[in-house]
């Protein structure tokens, strides 16, 4: 028995199939059916039903398999503190991060990493949350910005800043007349208020929309949906001209000093949520992830101590 071993059968109990295993792990699919024949020879025992369309792992192979994960594991960060000791401050990390979101926290976060680590390639993965956890624990990325946390054993979730959810309408609408001033802070705005009015929101399943449906089912009311949007900024074009109230957040417009928009706060409850760094637990930490996550709590700390004292002066 090798390494290889571990690899293949993991590979085919996640295809289900000997032939899209050994197109992914590049063998032929014969070579493939006999390592593993071989295999559970020398075990004494099948690993996959092969009765089954398609095939399905035996109970002894679950056994198998959950062992192989572990060895491929160590053998991984074996070869990664290797790497990393060898290249120094080279390497690659893939971010997942929504558009919306990476258009605001990118342009903060990451010139101050990469004038510390000029040599780390930077890639992203621009999506839906929905699919985050899965690109974390297939390491098709490395870490994963969102409004979080996931919840996984599998995954650390690292807050690196506070999100609240606001109201963006135009300078001039009836609601900025009626709003609370709240010292240093945003205007509150009750939410009996907002009954009759007509919102600007995002699709369903985005972390946005939940929020606002937890905002609309607190105020008691069904909102009246003029449009729904996975832009924010298109949410919020439309917003200023005068078509709607947007349902925003405090890293999506407040902290632009050029945004004409009026944003609100409600007044009978706080909404909001954490901005959380995702990545898959491991005994020891690639250096760019750890790296990445002091950083981005480091700099997004510095920018909101600055940002209020700005707003308040």
């Amino acid at each position: 028995m090798d390494l290889r071993h571990f690899r293949y059968v993991q590979q085919i109990a996640e295809e289900r199939s000997f032939s899209r295993a050994a197109e992914k792990l590049y063998i032929a699919q014969p070579a493939l059916s006999q390592y593993i024949l071989n295999l559970e020879r020398e075990l004494g025992t099948k690993l996959f039903d092969r009765s089954k369309n398609p095939i399905s792992i035996t109970y002894t192979g679950e056994l198998f398999l959950q062992k192989a994960k572990m060895i491929i594991e160590i053998e991984d960060e074996l070869h990664n503190e290797i790497r990393n000791s060898i290249q120094s401050d080279k390497g690659r990390l893939t971010i997942a991060i929504s558009p919306n979101r990476g258009s605001y926290l990118l342009p903060k976060i990451l010139p101050v990493f990469s004038q510390v680590y000029p040599n780390v390639e930077i890639k992203l993965q621009e999506g839906l949350t929905g699919s985050y956890a899965d690109l974390l624990l297939k390491d098709m990325a490395d870490v994963a910005i969102l409004a979080g946390p996931i919840e996984d054993e599998r995954l650390e979730n690292v807050p690196i800043q506070k999100e609240d959810i606001m109201l963006a309408v135009a300078p001039g609408h009836r609601l900025v007349e009626c709003a609370q001033e709240n010292g240093d802070d945003y205007p509150l705005i009750s939410l009996g208020l907002l009954k009759d009015e007509q919102f600007i929101i995002s699709r369903p399943g985005q972390g946005l929309r939940i929020m606002a449906d937890e905002l609309f089912e607190s105020a008691g009311f069904k909102p009246k949906i003029y449009l729904e949007t996975q832009s924010f900024e298109t949410a919020h074009r439309l917003a200023l001209s005068g078509l709607g109230v947007a349902v925003s957040a405090s890293t999506l417009g407040p902290t632009n000093l050029r945004d004409p928009l009026k944003y609100l706060k409600p007044l009978e409850k706080s909404f909001f949520r954490t901005i959380v760094i995702a990545y898959k637990k491991r005994k020891t930490i690639p250096w760019t992830i750890r790296e990445f996550v002091n950083i981005s709590k480091e700099t997004m700390q510095a920018y909101c101590v600055s940002h209020y004292k700005d707003k308040v002066d």
